[in-house]
């Protein structure tokens, strides 16, 4: 049976909505996780897993924080294996060292 298709309903602006709503649901997820682990933890574990891996590739293209920002960042070392949800997020180690920075303001735009 095919879908009934509204002439009324913008489907566009649907799924813009849609995309806004699930980028706010994953910066309240980070802010959750976040908070419960600790923000400043959060970036020393950045800083120090940088650390360590610009001592593996040392006098490389890879050996700058510029680099090391574009890295991905899991909650999965941080958090208990059981802990299911930890894997659902991901985002550079740029994104994770800047959240304990500033007001919140990240969290929702225009705030």
């Amino acid at each position: 049976m095919p879908l009934k298709i509204d002439p009324d309903t913008d489907y566009r602006r649907l799924a813009e909505l849609s995309e806004e709503f699930t980028a706010l649901w994953e910066r309240l997820h980070v802010f959750y996780f976040d908070s419960v682990i600790g923000f400043s933890f959060v970036r020393s574990y950045v800083e120090s897993d940088q650390a360590k891996a610009r001592a593996l590739v040392r006098a490389t293209e890879c050996d700058s924080e510029e680099f090391q920002n574009t890295r991905m960042f899991l909650y999965d070392n941080l958090i208990a294996q059981n802990f299911c949800i930890a894997h659902a997020h991901r985002s550079t180690q740029a994104e994770a060292k800047g959240r304990p920075a500033g007001n919140g303001a990240w969290i929702v735009p225009g705030c």
